[in-house]
């Protein structure tokens, strides 16, 4: 995952965007939607950041590869990112 700067933030500054991942079997990711946003531009940035990511796929019970969803939060400003939940379909 890139390492990016928010146009809106300051020297020092640090921001978060939550975005809704939808993620396929093959762990490609289908779609992407802002679930609490930090500016348009920074918005943008980080849903780019995603729609290009590659996830490794949720897992049926059976072991099977599924489609799920999950929280994404990106943050700009620090070096560390986190998946808030993970709910499969």
């Amino acid at each position: 995952m890139p390492k990016l700067v928010c146009p809106a933030l300051g020297e020092g500054e640090t921001g978060a965007v939550s975005l809704r991942v939808e993620v396929d079997a093959s762990g490609r990711v289908s779609a992407v939607a802002v679930l609490d946003g930090l500016d348009p531009a920074c918005d943008a940035l980080a849903v780019d950041a995603l729609v290009h990511a590659e996830f490794e796929p949720a897992r049926s019970p059976a072991g099977e590869p599924i489609d799920a969803s999950l929280t994404f939060v990106y943050r700009f400003g620090v070096d560390r990112f986190e998946v808030e939940d993970h709910d499969d379909d």
